[in-house]
């Protein structure tokens, strides 16, 4: 067989034989059959020419022809019919394929229904595999009666011989599955679940006698084929302002910009917005014009020229309703016949001519664009399109107004006349849903943006950018916000973030949809966003605002006389990695599902010159102390430890919410305290139960033999007490954990024995520290440190507890060249006001000190910190939360070491300048060892 499919289909696009009630050719045949149809039974979906090559010899590797709607509206009536048979060989299907191929080609169709000619590009008839997809096809099968003589005779060869003496064949329409006949596609479905044909064969076939008609499987060829359904508009006539699906280019003009476009740079703009008194719209020839293209739409309905009227009412968005109202009343502003009109051809639309006509005079504002309107006036159904509306009934649609490509209003990223910045980009952060853009027209900036907000942890928002470094002064005038979703804390403005991840350190002076002015800033990486508010008693529609980074301050300014004067409303500290960032404009829209788009003019970056101070002068050297303190600190460091008795036992607060709330004591074993018992499967009764650590946990207080509290236990006892009733003392996880709050007894208030074990690891060390910070060109701090030879090491801690509000105040590990106050050093560890692990650096005496990285831990700033020092002086700097987690790193830096020793321990500032400043950091498992 030469078809790999097992199949054979033959499609006809014209009837030539009249009055046989198959087609509608009719006589006379010179008047009545001149390129008549035959009897539709299939959609005709599109022809691979590379497919029937053997018999059409086009010799068309690429060739693509594409029918893009069914009958009339697309290639006419099409009838296609055909057959299937087994691979077995000796199955009646394969046996008399011939025959049957013949019926339906020459005899039914040709000879008896006058069936001819081809579809272009493929043979009339052929392998399935050559044929144009379909969307069906007819089938017919063979059912025989065959009669056989079986002789026998022993005195010649002794065997049996069988013969075939008639055969009666009869050709009928195919019994395919779940009781589909006369379908070609269910027929060969029959034929797979019997084991026929192989799921290759059956899959081949599906591909071109589709089953679902042809969308999937026209959309799947051209994608294979690296085609696209568009239109090649004309770029010095028409701007494209919104498109979807195969037009899809990114999301539709913001209202500000699509007004901009179609009333002041339309090749037929009006010469004034106002109307001339007495009249109701613009003159003749003053009409701007939308054009939609729909290929897939009804002939009528694949080009439709919109004629503007009027003026856009203010705050009305003219695209947007284009693309989505749908109601029943037509919105005020885009009313038929009062505020524009339809037509066929831009000639018509320009002049007015031949405006299209509604049934009943009434235009269907349900179907957005064309209303069910016509050149005739008479219904045209499901030609519409909504962009918030899926999938259809036309989702190929896109829009373009009549002002040249390449003047006014441009893509941003695309306008090749503009000198863009090194690095710039102009990209969605986070997860927006719904794409934004940057349009420019003669240095106004139009900019679209969807997201849920630019807060919490992580932002989603657009953001147009370009690196910068060092000081800043950024200026921007957001002359409108607008948003379809409607939410008050859409926001527009200046943003400095450190990179465009969803969580970088940000600062963001901003415009709100009705919350008035807001400052935003981000610590660190991954942190909460902090938030203050300037709300005047009425909505602000537009604000002048400004950034101001001076070295480690961000300064916030608003102004309230067009930018002549600015007021401070906010000034905080924000460390940059090694003082680099983005500098652009951002918005969100508060709303995944709606766009927002702002206006911004007068938007100027300047380097801002911001002093710095000079070095201090280093002290005289002094000799080793273990706690010293660096620079004049206002008091002076304090170091205590705390060594626990290894084998004495941890006793914990029965409640985070009771009057002992967190604490953690070791008793020795002998002492006494309350009994609660924890049990990991339920013993009954009134046992409370918590989920912790992926199990659950029950607790009970009234553990003693006769049921009640055990209030005064040694820790054997309790042990003892918990294990009559087949439980166990609770850990200190457990407890801390708020596992058995509630279990009675009063013990929420109290401290309760646990099972926990004091080891040497539970010692700590408690440094307090003054200072101004570790920080400019000067260190203020105290240092309990080792002098060690200047060589590879590696330091490790855990920082337990570091509470306080200061953004400069630090704890954790330094190497330090010396004790000058102005020393090459680096340091890891925990940033004041929760804003996480820390890396910065000074890579010489007397030079700046470079933040590297800053990344959030979690609300109680502890975590683990870890250096590692090579011998040229590279150091790296981890950090993780948990003990069994992996170090991640923060960075690298390299500080110039030049003694034959150096100092390495722990520092602590309390980064604050007041006299009575002090800072403590509880600190564990700490150590040092030369690599």
């Amino acid at each position: 067989a030469t078809c790999t499919t097992n199949a054979a289909m033959c499609c006809w696009p014209k009837d030539r034989q009249a009055n046989d009630n198959n087609g509608n050719c009719a006589k006379p045949y010179d008047v009545n059959c001149v390129d008549k149809d035959p009897a539709d039974n299939t959609n005709l979906c599109f022809v691979d020419m590379e497919r029937g090559n053997a018999s059409t010899g086009f010799d068309s590797v690429e060739g693509f022809v594409g029918f893009p709607e069914d009958n009339n509206n697309g290639e006419g009536a099409i009838h296609c019919h055909g057959l299937a048979w087994s691979n077995d060989v000796n199955d009646a299907t394969a046996r008399y394929k011939g025959n049957n191929l013949f019926y339906v080609s020459m005899y039914d169709h040709m000879y008896v229904r006058g069936y001819v000619e081809n579809i272009p590009g493929a043979p009339m008839c052929g392998c399935v595999e050559q044929m144009p997809t379909v969307s069906r096809s007819d089938c017919t099968q063979v059912d025989l009666t065959e009669s056989i003589s079986i002789s026998y005779d022993p005195r010649a060869s002794g065997t049996f011989i069988t013969r075939i003496e008639a055969v009666d064949v009869e050709f009928n329409a195919c019994q395919g599955i779940d009781n589909r006949n006369n379908d070609l596609w269910a027929y060969m479905a029959r034929l797979y679940y019997q084991k026929d044909i192989t799921p290759e064969q059956f899959g081949e076939a599906g591909r071109i006698i589709t089953d679902k008609g042809c969308s999937e499987a026209t959309r799947y060829h051209l994608d294979e084929q690296s085609l696209t359904r568009g239109y090649d508009h004309d770029l010095s006539m028409y701007t494209k302002v919104a498109g979807r699906e195969v037009f899809h280019d990114g999301h539709p003009f913001g209202m500000a910009a699509f007004n901009k476009v179609l009333f002041e740079h339309s090749l037929t703009k009006p010469d004034s917005l106002v109307l001339a008194p007495g009249t109701t719209q613009f003159p003749d020839g003053q009409t701007p014009i939308i054009l939609r293209i729909c290929p897939t739409c009804t002939k009528t309905h694949r080009k439709i020229y919109y004629c503007r009227l009027t003026p856009a009412p203010d705050g009305f968005d003219i695209l947007n309703n284009i693309l989505n109202y749908r109601s029943n009343n037509p919105k005020t502003g885009n009313a038929w016949n009062v505020d524009f009109t339809l037509h066929s051809t831009y000639e018509d639309a320009e002049t007015g001519a031949n405006p299209w006509q509604c049934p009943g005079n009434n235009f269907n504002d349900r179907a957005p664009f064309d209303g069910e309107c016509s050149p005739s006036g008479d219904k045209v159904q499901n030609q519409w399109s909504a962009f918030n509306h899926f999938p259809g009934p036309q989702p190929n649609v896109a829009y373009y107004v009549n002002k040249p490509e390449l003047t006014g209003v441009q893509d941003y990223l695309d306008n090749e006349s503009i000198n863009h910045a090194e690095g710039l980009t102009d990209v969605d952060i986070g997860d927006v849903r719904l794409e934004g853009n940057t349009w420019e027209d003669d240095g106004v900036y139009h900019m679209t943006g969807a997201g849920n907000d630019i807060f919490g942890h992580a932002d989603q928002f657009h953001y147009k950018s370009q690196p910068w470094s060092g000081d800043i002064d950024v200026r921007v005038h957001v002359s409108s916000l607008a948003n379809n979703g409607g939410n008050g804390w859409a926001k527009a403005g200046i943003m400095l973030r450190s990179d465009n991840s969803d969580d970088a350190t940000t600062a963001f002076a901003l415009l709100s949809g009705t919350e008035g002015i807001a400052t935003h800033r981000r610590p660190s990486k991954g942190n909460n966003m902090k938030m203050s508010q300037y709300k005047p008693a009425t909505r602000l529609t537009s604000a002048w605002l400004r950034l101001l980074k001076k070295g480690d301050v961000i300064e916030y300014y608003r102004s309230e006389d067009g930018g002549d004067s600015w007021i401070l409303m906010l000034s905080e500290d924000l460390f940059f990695p090694d003082d680099t960032y983005r500098v652009g404009l951002a918005i969100t829209s508060h709303r995944a599902d709606h766009l927002a788009e702002a206006t911004f003019e007068d938007y100027t970056i300047e380097q801002y010159m911001f002093p710095t101070s000079a070095p201090s002068l280093s002290t005289a050297p002094t000799s080793w102390q273990p706690l010293v303190d660096i620079g004049e600190p206002q008091r002076p460091g304090t170091y205590s430890s705390i060594d626990y008795t290894v084998g004495d036992y941890w006793t914990a607060c029965g409640a985070t919410t009771g009057s002992c709330k967190g604490q953690e004591t070791p008793e020795p074993v002998t002492s006494t305290h309350h009994v609660r018992c924890c049990a990991d499967t339920n013993p009954g009764g009134e046992w409370v139960s918590c989920s912790i650590n992926g199990g659950t946990v029950f607790g009970e207080s009234e553990v003693d033999a006769d049921g009640t509290c055990l209030e005064d236990a040694t820790w054997q006892q309790a042990t003892d007490a918990c294990a009559a009733l087949n439980a166990r003392l609770c850990t200190k996880e457990e407890m801390l954990g708020d596992c058995t709050r509630g279990s009675g007894c009063g013990h929420d208030n109290e401290m309760v024995w646990t099972s926990t074990e004091v080891t040497g690891d539970d010692s700590k060390e408690n440094i307090k520290g003054s200072g101004t910070g570790i920080w400019g060109t000067s260190d203020s701090f105290a240092f309990h440190n080792h002098q060690v030879a200047n060589g590879p090491i590696t330091m490790e801690m855990y920082v337990k507890k570091f509470d306080n509000n200061s953004p400069h105040s630090r704890a954790g590990l330094m190497v330090r060249d010396s004790g000058d106050a102005d020393a090459a050093n680096a340091f890891v560890g925990a940033a004041g006001q929760d804003q996480g692990a820390v890396l910065q650096s000074r890579p010489t005496a007397g030079a700046a000190t470079r933040h590297h990285k800053m990344i959030y831990a979690n609300s109680d700033n502890h975590m683990w910190v870890k250096m590692t020092v090579d011998a040229g002086g590279v150091v790296t700097g981890y950090y993780k939360i948990n003990e069994a987690d992996g170090y991640i790193q923060l960075g690298q830096t390299q500080i110039t070491l030049t003694g034959d020793t150096i100092l390495v321990g722990r520092a602590v500032t309390a980064g604050e300048d007041f006299s009575s400043a002090e800072v403590t950091v509880t600190a564990q498992r700490y150590s040092y060892a030369a690599l």
